[in-house]
């Protein structure tokens, strides 16, 4: 009886703390931008469940986060950014409005970027 409800609490956290990290990471990106004083490109791989921050000028991967398989804690099934690319400027901004859909399963969260770079973690 308490393999379904427990399964079901486990599905809730990764999403949960998945939706933290990338949250975080996307306020980081700000930073980054804004510390190098160089565009951050950020660009998703919904198939891999992944993303990787990129330095717009050089090409140089700053990082990458993969959310998926046995060697990730959170193995969410679903990761799309809407748009799959975009950039992140120096003066606090970025080139687009961004929304990110995260699942495990039947639970599902949305993260929000407006281009004024204000972060917002939904449903």
């Amino acid at each position: 009886m308490l393999a379904p409800a427990m399964s079901r609490i486990i599905r809730h956290n990764r999403v949960n703390r998945a939706a933290t990290v990338i949250a975080s990471d996307l306020q980081n990106a700000f930073a980054v931008a804004a510390r190098q004083r160089e565009p951050v490109r950020i660009q998703a791989d919904a198939s891999n469940r992944s993303y990787q921050f990129v330095d717009r000028k050089t090409g140089a991967v700053l990082r990458i986060r993969t959310f998926y398989g046995d060697t990730s804690e959170y193995r969410l099934t679903s990761l799309v950014f809407t748009p799959a690319t975009f950039d992140v400027f120096p003066n606090g901004v970025s080139s687009t409005a961004v929304v990110i859909d995260l699942a495990n399963g039947d639970y599902a969260k949305q993260i929000t970027a407006s281009t004024a770079g204000f972060i917002r973690v939904k449903r």
